[in-house]
């Protein structure tokens, strides 16, 4: 090997490395932040504050059941909530179970979107607009909750005068190794979604549970109907993290969990994943860009040291350092959370997740720019 050879690799350790050590140092706020973090305890609450249960549809027939059943079983006295369904356009038999919940339970009502409007967006918008409560509440038709889950929030809420909570979902997962290196990766958005809320600077929520006041809804749909088909929930965050200065809390409370399905098969994934990248691209926020930024960085230098140990023998000692490096600060920050969602038996997966992690990332970034993908039985290219 020539100097310029070895100068050019020193040159690529020193960029890989500085990669893989910011990336070690976000993710140590991070377990700081999850670990000092006190779980919230919650008692019955002190009022009785009505709420609107908000789920948009389309194509659900077979989930429907489950969770009307889920949320009629909350704790929270029946004549406090209401549960809203909009359908949107389904093709199955959706509309037809909708209708005959809602004329079999009082507090189930049926909303369908008209023909100039589509999309989850719309659906949610249609039904905060018709909500009678002074709180909403947002999950999705395949989601499970426990009992508690519903008191839970109201309980949160009255305690910290949020005005938005990010609560817990994670995934309902077999013994497939399919569907738990799915739940570990998505424990892992969750738990930094958690993390940053937790820091005061919120970047991730997810939609299956989420809560908010109504009056902080904004009226004018522009301000969080973006080029996306999905990021309901994301933009709704990011909307709000500009016009709040505060009042925006994670629920850190293993009751309010919410349990929703991973995805059925490998393209469902990847159709999933080129979704949740194509909104993206629409991200203003510096604190969730950075964030993007970084990890992506640390995954591509990870990528590259890879591909130099196969060529060159004498990398091989560096790539297995910054791997270890890595893997030793996700695993750390992983394991509380796992804890807290009982799936710490997912953590022998993360040496695997480490590896497959960056293949994964950037196929899935080439592939949503280049291609389409399908979301409800809907095509679309990002925009």
């Amino acid at each position: 090997m020539t100097t310029n050879q070895e100068i050019v690799l020193g040159i690529i350790k020193l960029i890989a490395f500085t990669g893989i050590l910011l990336y070690i140092i976000l993710v140590g706020f991070f377990f700081f932040t999850w670990i000092t973090q006190k779980r919230f305890i919650a008692s019955s609450p002190d009022s009785q504050k009505f709420i609107s249960i908000i789920v948009a549809v389309r194509n659900e027939e077979k989930n429907l059941a489950h969770l009307i059943h889920s949320l009629q079983n909350q704790l929270y006295p029946t004549e406090q909530f209401e549960i809203i369904i909009i359908d949107d356009h389904s093709t199955d038999d959706t509309p037809a179970i909708i209708k005959q919940f809602s004329l079999a339970q009082k507090n189930v009502s049926d909303l369908y979107l008209t023909e100039g409007e589509q999309g989850k967006k719309a659906a949610l918008r249609y039904g905060i607009e018709n909500a009678k409560g002074e709180l909403i509440v947002t999950t999705d038709a395949d989601c499970r909750m426990n009992p508690e889950w519903l008191s839970t929030i109201v309980a949160f809420q009255e305690a910290s005068e949020a005005s938005l909570i990010i609560a817990p979902v994670t995934y309902l997962y077999n013994n497939s190794f399919f569907e738990k290196i799915q739940t570990l990766e998505f424990a892992s958005l969750i738990a930094s979604g958690a993390a940053a809320a937790n820091l005061g600077s919120p970047i991730l929520c997810n939609g299956a549970n989420l809560a908010f006041l109504k009056s902080v809804y904004p009226l004018d749909k522009k301000l969080i109907d973006m080029n996306s088909p999905s990021g309901d929930d994301i933009f709704l965050l990011l909307h709000m993290k500009k016009t709040l200065s505060d009042g925006i809390h994670f629920l850190n409370s293993s009751k309010s969990l919410v349990y929703t399905k991973p995805s059925s098969g490998l393209k469902e994934f990847i159709n999933q994943r080129k979704r949740w990248y194509g909104k993206s691209i629409h991200y203003t926020d510096p604190e969730l860009t950075r964030c993007g930024m970084l990890v992506g960085f640390a995954n591509f230098s990870l990528l590259m040291s890879l591909a130099l140990s196969i060529i060159i023998p004498s990398f091989r000692t560096f790539f297995f350092s910054i791997y270890l490096l890595k893997l030793l600060a996700d695993m750390a920050f992983l394991y509380p959370y796992l804890s807290f969602i009982q799936a710490l038996n997912l953590l022998w997966l993360a040496p695997i997740l480490e590896i497959l992690y960056p293949f994964y990332i950037f196929y899935i970034v080439i592939a949503a720019r280049i291609g389409k993908y399908k979301w409800k039985e809907r095509e679309y290219r990002m925009k």
